[in-house]
């Protein structure tokens, strides 16, 4: 039987240990901790699973915005991916997968999925796009910030963390939009630990996020600050293992966001048409290629080199100034 938490929310702690012994999980940590906003009640229609007698296979899914400026792209995360060890090679998997990719392909542009199984999802449209830098570098935080939760700010301090990170990241990058219900499932992601730096008025100038889960430790994965402040907190930082957004730059840290693969052509398309100014137009998305018009130009391309046209990591001197510069935090990853 394929249903949802929502149907049987009995079966939550038995999905949840089925995810953790999946994944390896560390004994330590809490997956549904961790990984809040694909796992809380609210969420619970969006937790997809096999059941007879015992779940058999859970796929997990979050619908979200990324956005920078007034440009929005709806899109659909992918999380907690997971088959019981006595069902595997049985096609639980295929089958759950593909049915929740089809049910939602419609009202979404792209799906996000983030797993180091590259070749096992290139079998459902799944391709690497995306980069961030990995500043390997495990040092002591400055001591002019201080060590908190997001549950433990007043609503001061916390509308002036959600000023930063809508005023400023969501300006200077494409990253997750962020409704009052997000930020309320932030807090309850009590794994990450987040770090904060006043001006001499008292009002917060610069915040990081370190940690979260087994994966995430001791990796600074998200930083907002003022504008004015930007080069002083990433020197600051420069001693801390952090994740950096990066467009077209080449290193040897870098490393893929994630796994992308397109949902409904025809919403990608208008994203692209008006990011582009009219000069990308998305033709047909068939047979893992795009067919595309760019300018007078027609082209087709395999889906895989047409992802990182738009996401990078590096796109072509053409799709520069089109492409979009994404930063994923810990946060909202699932």
């Amino acid at each position: 039987m394929q249903t949802t938490l929502s149907n049987y929310p009995q079966l939550f702690d038995e999905t949840n240990r089925l995810i953790e012994k999946s994944l390896n999980y560390p004994a330590t940590e809490h997956y549904a901790v961790d990984f809040y906003p694909v796992m809380n009640p609210k969420n619970f229609k969006n937790n997809h699973i096999l059941y007879q007698q015992e779940v058999m296979a859970h796929v997990g899914l979050n619908l979200r915005e990324i956005i920078c400026k007034d440009e929005v792209l709806p899109v659909a995360l992918l999380g907690g991916v997971a088959v019981k060890s006595t069902h595997r090679g049985k096609g639980h998997l295929k089958r759950l997968l593909n049915d929740v990719l089809k049910k939602h392909e419609k009202s979404v542009g792209i799906f996000i999925l983030w797993s180091d199984l590259t070749e096992l999802y290139k079998k459902f449209g799944f391709f690497p796009a995306g980069a961030f830098l990995d500043h390997h570098v495990d040092g002591i935080v400055p001591n002019n910030y201080i060590l908190t939760k997001f549950k433990n700010l007043n609503a001061k301090d916390l509308g002036q963390i959600k000023k930063i990170y809508s005023k400023v990241l969501c300006s200077e990058y494409f990253t997750f939009k962020r409704a009052d219900l997000h930020w309320e499932m932030i807090k309850k992601i009590d794994s990450t630990d987040l770090y904060i730096s006043r001006n001499v008025k008292g009002d917060i100038k610069s915040y990081f996020c370190q940690g979260k889960g087994g994966d995430l430790k001791g990796v600074v994965h998200e930083v907002g600050y003022l504008m004015e402040n930007r080069e002083q907190v990433l020197n600051d930082l420069r001693h801390l293992r952090v994740w950096h957004p990066t467009l077209g730059q080449e290193s040897c840290e870098l490393k893929y966001l994630g796994l992308f693969r397109i949902g409904n052509p025809k919403i990608l398309g208008l994203f692209l048409e008006q990011r582009s100014g009219g000069d990308l137009r998305l033709i047909s998305h068939e047979n893992n290629e795009v067919t595309f018009k760019f300018k007078k130009s027609r082209h087709t391309v395999p889906t895989s080199d047409f992802l990182q046209y738009i996401f990078g990591p590096f796109p072509p001197r053409e799709f520069k100034s089109m492409a979009c510069n994404l930063f994923f935090s810990g946060l909202d990853s699932i």
